[in-house]
């Protein structure tokens, strides 16, 4: 088999995607596509997302006369999306499990400098490694710990459970607090704030991240009234089909959330770098 088509296979992950574009007769703008991008950076399939997440999901709403309409233009514009607000931080899930020094990160295991533990019925967590992870940035100073991570910025104190979200003000169901020179806190309320799937398996005390909205890109199918959000970078394919990039998680969620509801819109979705379903545990 040729080795261009092995990459392809490898960073589809999907036979049923394969087929999709064999049936729609454009396989092989696609494979030229994958190789021109991405090829060249032998990643794991689990970080990264390639111009074919976007135009599988225009290919499935669109017939083949349109599909056979998308000009080469198009395909360079979306790829330029794709790798103008690509990040090697993508992670298809997080997991760590209280007591345990260990989280893993898609298949790969990261140690701790501490454990997660349960105080008061609340599990709390050395948050550094989580934000890291994931690709943000966390600082400590005046005995302010800020995090910002995806468009999302979080302040907190330890001993208070009061915090702010994007200069909003919230409340922690515990209060962070300082051990062992690490600070610890609520995982849940921070997590799901940076735009975090929350999953508790209290059999063995492991929970499970994951984000969908982590490319913080949507795409759509329908009448749109694209100048309602705002956007970063809008790209409209033939068939009435959109790709919307956002600046922030938030600003992704939002508008899927509302498009969602539309009753002009056909599908809206994230445009997702691995679901949970593509990982083995």
């Amino acid at each position: 088999m040729p080795e261009h088509t092995v990459l392809y296979s490898e960073m589809c992950a999907c036979k049923k995607l394969v087929d999709l574009l064999l049936i729609i007769g454009l396989i092989d703008i696609a494979k030229a596509k994958c190789e021109e991008e991405y090829c060249v950076k032998k990643m794991k399939f689990a970080r990264k997302i390639t111009v074919l997440s976007i135009f599988l999901i225009s290919a499935f709403f669109i017939t083949s006369v349109y599909a056979a309409n998308i000009s080469e233009r198009d395909l360079k514009k979306i790829s330029s999306i794709v790798s103008e607000n690509w990040s090697d931080d993508y992670i298809g899930y997080m997991s760590l499990t209280v007591g345990s020094n260990v989280l893993e990160t898609d298949g790969d295991e990261v140690e701790l400098d501490a454990a997660p533990v349960i105080k008061d019925g609340t599990l709390m967590i050395p948050i550094r490694a989580v934000v890291e992870e994931s690709g943000g940035t966390i600082e400590y100073s005046n005995g302010i710990v800020t995090i910002e991570e995806s468009g999302t910025k979080i302040e907190m104190s330890a001993q208070s459970s009061a915090y702010t979200k994007n200069d909003e003000e919230k409340e922690f169901t515990q209060s962070p607090y300082v051990s062992g020179g690490r600070t610890y806190v609520p995982l849940r309320n921070v997590t799901e704030d940076l735009g975090f799937e929350v999953n508790w398996e209290s059999s063995t005390k492991t929970v499970t991240l994951t984000r969908d909205f982590q490319t913080m890109r949507v795409i759509a199918s329908g009448n749109i009234d694209t100048s309602k959000y705002d956007t970063k970078e809008i790209l409209e394919l033939p068939g009435n089909v959109y790709v919307l990039q956002f600046e922030s998680i938030d600003s992704a969620k939002e508008c899927c959330s509302e498009l969602e509801a539309d009753k002009n819109v056909a599908f809206a979705e994230a445009d997702k770098v691995v679901s949970i379903a593509d990982h083995k545990r």
